[in-house]
């Protein structure tokens, strides 16, 4: 019986090392792909925010633009048309 502790106890001891030397390498890729997740998620923000304000600036220099000098006119009148019988959720009839 004891002829066989060492052996055991060897090769337990190899398997826990072997386990902890994986969970180190699985921790350090993660923070790896992390760091790069968050740089990139970074970089994605920075170009939203120019598209954004290349936005903002293009609605405000449309919206100084008079219309009337542009040739358009005021409606003459607003009404609306309402359906009687169709589903909002229905697209079939489109």
């Amino acid at each position: 019986m004891y002829s066989r502790a060492i052996p055991v106890l060897g090769c337990s001891c190899l398997v826990a090392i072997a386990l902890y030397l994986l969970g180190v390498a699985a921790t350090v890729f993660f923070a790896t792909w992390q760091t790069g997740l968050a740089r990139s998620i970074q970089e994605m923000e920075g170009s939203v925010i120019s598209l954004e304000t290349e936005y903002y600036e293009a609605v405000e220099r449309y919206s100084s633009v008079d219309p009337v000098a542009l040739g358009f006119t005021s409606p003459r009148s607003v009404e609306y048309v309402t359906s009687t019988g169709v589903s909002s959720l229905s697209r079939a009839d489109q």
